[in-house]
């Protein structure tokens, strides 16, 4: 997760795509969301990344209908 962090605070404004997760499990899919729930928070707190990227996250299957709509 803080590796995961470090990559974000360096791509700060550069980086405007939202981030599609897919999974293969909908138990996944949750744990995915809570990891970013956290980290979100914590990026929040530090604030030395001003952006915060726009993640989704779906179990397989779910995804097409996302971006293809």
């Amino acid at each position: 997760m803080l590796a995961y962090q470090s990559t974000l605070e360096l791509l700060n404004d550069k980086h405007r795509f939202p981030v599609v997760w897919v999974s293969p499990h909908q138990k996944r899919t949750k744990e995915l969301q809570a990891i970013w729930k956290n980290l979100r928070r914590q990026i929040e707190r530090n604030r030395k990344n001003k952006f915060t990227p726009e993640m989704h996250f779906f179990t397989c299957g779910e995804e097409p209908e996302y971006l293809l709509g």
